[in-house]
């Protein structure tokens, strides 16, 4: 059996109004952008799933994998991350975090029961007090696995002062991988 964690071929994005255009969605962060390639909206309750993984990690790094939508309205590209996943099987170390093939899989499976209709969009993990940034390694394994258009880094450091940078988000643009920036985060109204 293959492991991967990029999809066999790159997904166009489809038509379709962006979080708090959309009917019974509002924004609740309007993030910090730095880029104008694509846009990232994530749902709360997906930031908030990062956040308690961050949380029970502690001085460890963690991470996971992002799913959603790639869309795109009125000319521009967005992505709506609406499932933080945690890769519980990951090895975590202080300043290191392994998806081996055992965290792939389990990862695999469970995304193919609950979440088959889902991109993998990319990738989180932690940097507990180190700030947010990508790293060498990060940036390796950003450009072997999630090498496409729509595929994106986020990474938590949940003991940084300001909600702005605690939180950012990485994208591929044409000169190479963005600077950080803050995404934008929304909610379903349930009415």
């Amino acid at each position: 059996m293959q492991i991967k964690v990029k999809e066999a071929d790159a997904p166009r994005p489809s038509l379709r109004l962006p979080p708090g255009e959309r009917p019974h969605t509002a924004i609740v962060e309007l993030g910090v952008l730095h880029s104008d390639e694509l846009l990232v909206y994530v749902h709360r309750e997906a930031m908030a799933s990062m956040a308690r993984h961050a949380q029970l990690g502690g001085a460890l790094e963690v991470g996971g994998f992002l799913l959603g939508g790639y869309y795109y309205s009125r000319g521009q590209r967005y992505l709506d991350i609406d499932v933080a996943f945690p890769a519980l099987e990951a090895k975590s170390e202080a300043i290191s975090l392994t998806f081996d093939k055992v965290a792939l899989k389990a990862f695999h499976k469970e995304r193919e029961r609950r979440f088959p209709s889902k991109l993998i969009l990319g990738w989180y993990h932690t940097h507990p007090r180190h700030s947010v940034f990508l790293s060498p390694d990060d940036v390796f394994i950003h450009k072997s696995f999630f090498s496409q258009a729509h595929h994106v880094a986020i990474v938590v450091d949940p003991y940084q002062q300001h909600r702005v940078e605690q939180v950012g988000v990485f994208v591929w643009e044409s000169t190479g991988l963005s600077q950080g920036y803050h995404p934008i985060v929304y909610e379903v109204d349930p009415a």
